[in-house]
């Protein structure tokens, strides 16, 4: 059982890089909270008041594009239940890595570049690692699943 040892090593790297967050206050979570935004204000009521811990597989399934409407903050609070996710379940995960390693892509869109990089600003050298890790860890086992260079894109985004 190398592969669960493993697993289990990097969900625990996981928590002791993301694990000291606080919660972002309900006014900090999404891009657009004037109240007009349909999916900012879904967003905003699935996740607002919980904590990225207490979010299973179940909780997450169907809302992987929440991360794409996350502020930079609560982008890096709620990124480890997605990555945590993926890695426990990934048959499971539905869409939920492909979103993610979406996600810590630089984008094309030059206007979509601003934001990527507030996101990826709000990240630590320990969770960028950690970051990192999962991403070899999806390389390792699930690499068919991705196009070519995507993984190596995403952890480029990620360089300290």
């Amino acid at each position: 059982m190398e592969g669960h040892g493993e697993a289990t090593a990097l969900v625990r790297a996981i928590e002791a890089a993301f694990g000291n967050l606080s919660v972002p206050g309900d006014d900090n979570l999404v891009l657009n909270d004037s109240g007009s935004h349909l999916e900012c204000n879904q967003v905003k009521a699935k996740f607002r008041g919980r904590h990225w811990r207490s979010l299973s597989l179940s909780d997450l399934t169907g809302e992987a594009d929440s991360l794409a409407f996350f502020t930079p903050e609560a982008f890096r609070f709620f990124l480890p239940a997605f990555v945590r996710a993926s890695v426990l379940d990934y048959d499971r995960s539905d869409l939920i890595p492909m979103v993610v390693v979406g996600a810590l892509m630089r984008p094309t869109d030059p206007c979509l570049a601003s934001y990527h990089e507030a996101r990826i600003a709000t990240l630590t050298g320990k969770q960028k690692r950690v970051l990192r890790q999962f991403l070899s860890f999806l390389r390792e086992r699930h690499a068919g699943h991705f196009t070519p260079g995507e993984l190596d894109l995403a952890q480029e985004s990620l360089a300290v």
